[in-house]
This record gives structure tokens, sequence and C-alpha cells, in this order.
């Protein structure tokens, strides 16, 4: 288990984020610091669950109740830095997010099975497996907030930006540039979404994990 370098962590995701140039500098910092305690959050409690799984899976599940309570608290965590005042929106979109969180936990005999057999399981308690699980939450929660801030601000209109480097989804370059009233939503790929990454209009995974699109205030 090799030691955590929180430097490196946090400098890897200023980059991260500092390429969403429609944000402001401070919303990029807020960001990175709440993905970097995230993920190295996780990247700790990844390493638990790796070492009572190796033990035996009985260890494993007699921690699972532990583990679970850990993940709630790391998603508490972010949910404070990211929303900060809830709205009727944000709480309804937390929600959703949360039981999408809790699925980071490797609860299956089938996936644990295929842990035991098959190599590139190993991303089930891996770090490279908790960054991006930080990240999506992370821009996710604070695409929310970022919305009900635009509306706190008098914003009548909103707009979709894409990072157009050629790593977009066709969807979301299509959408690049699209703009809509503030309380009604995009439509990306036919899915309708308030925000990047909002699901809960049934936006699939496809559209919304490893976004990186952003919204910015028009109007």
């Amino acid at each position: 288990m090799e030691a955590i370098d929180e430097s490196r962590v946090f400098g890897r995701n200023r980059i991260y984020f500092g390429r969403m140039t429609a944000l402001s500098l401070d919303e990029i910092t807020k960001r990175t610091k709440i993905a970097t305690a995230s993920e190295i959050a996780l990247i700790r409690l990844f390493n638990r669950m790796e070492a009572e799984y190796r033990k035996s899976l009985f260890d494993f599940m007699e921690s699972y109740g532990g583990f679970s309570d850990r993940l709630n608290k790391i998603y508490d965590v972010s949910e404070r830095a990211a929303l900060g005042s809830k709205t009727s929106l944000s709480e309804a979109f937390s929600e959703l997010k949360r039981r999408e969180f809790a699925k980071l936990l490797p609860i299956t005999a089938k996936r644990l099975k295929e842990y035991e057999t098959d190599i590139s399981a190993a991303w089930l308690f891996s770090a490279a497996r908790a960054m991006w699980a930080a990240r999506d939450n992370t821009n996710a929660l604070c695409n929310c907030a970022q919305l009900d801030g635009l509306k706190r601000s008098g914003y009548k209109y909103k707009g979709w930006r894409t990072i157009m480097d050629g790593k977009e989804r066709d969807d979301h370059a299509a959408a690049n540039g699209q703009v809509v009233p503030i309380d009604c939503p995009f439509i990306v790929g036919g899915y309708r979404m308030m925000f990047p990454k909002d699901s809960t209009y049934g936006a699939p995974l496809h559209e919304t994990a490893n976004c990186r699109c952003m919204i910015v205030g028009v109007g």
C-alpha cells in the first residue's frame, strides 16, 4: 500500500478542473478542494476494503456496514462543501447522487468473484476508481449548486458549454452553445438535463459519466 501524495492529488485535480475555462477561478478552486478531499478519503476506504477482502470474504462482509457508513460520511462532506444552502432542486438531486455513490461498494458476490479471477477487476479497490468517483461526484453536485447560484443572481437564461478538445462525446459537442430559459431543461442526445450530469429526468450513464461540461448564465 503506497502512501498518498496529497499535494500530487491536488495538483492533478487542479489541472483537470482548470481546463473548464467557463468556470471562475474560485469555482475551479472549490471543485479542486472537494474532489481532492473526497479522492483521498476514498483511496483510504478502498485500501481498508481490499485489506479485509484479502484476509477473507467473511472478514469483508463482517466489515461491510462500517464501509457503508464511511462512504456515507465521505458523501456528506462533499455534499456540504458543494451545495452549501439546499433548495428543493439540490435536495432531490443530492439524494439521487447519494444512491449512485453508494454503488461504489462491491457488494455482490459476482463482483467479488470477478475481482478474484479477473485482474482488470482490481479496479474495484483502485486509486484510479477513487479519482474518477471523486471528480464525477464533485462535478455533479457543483453543477447543481451552480444552477441555483445563477437563479439567485437573477439570470433568466442558461447556456451549455462543452470542452471541445477532441475528448467530448458527439451529443455534448452538439449541445455546446445551447441556450434555454433558466427553469427549462437542455436537450442533450434526446434527453432532458437541467445542467450537465443531471440524471433526474432519466438521462443515462453514457450521457452523464465523465462529463466535463458546464453551465453559464445568459441574459
